[in-house]
């Protein structure tokens, strides 16, 4: 998708971009973010290592959405909205994390995949 990194978290390197996450803690991450910073989307869909691990991705995804908090707050007003109305969802041991235009779009995605 131009203007978009697509990442796998467990293999592509700088995934700090995206996101710190300590990656023993997934089975899988994948993530979609813009490339530029004058774009807050981001989409990222993490598979915990286990039951333990889950709350720790929990804690990754509420950094990751402070850091977006804090950098967009004082940035472009139309990004922190977006950041404003991020989802983040929690389906067993799968995460979603969605600062997106129509977040809900996405998760009505995600959570179909469960069905």
């Amino acid at each position: 998708i131009p203007g978009y990194l697509q990442m796998n978290l467990m293999q592509d390197e700088n995934t700090e971009y995206v996101m710190d996450i300590d990656k023993s803690l997934l089975a899988e991450g994948y993530a979609l973010a813009a490339m530029f910073n004058i774009n807050a989307d981001q989409i990222i869909v993490l598979k915990a290592k286990d039951k333990a691990s889950a709350k720790g991705v929990q804690a990754a995804l509420e950094a990751t959405l402070e850091a977006q908090e804090q950098v967009w707050s004082q940035y472009l007003p139309d990004q922190h909205e977006k950041v404003k109305n991020n989802i983040i969802e929690q389906k067993g041991l799968y995460f979603l994390y969605v600062t997106y235009g129509a977040p809900e779009n996405i998760v009505t995605a995600f959570n179909n995949a469960f069905k």
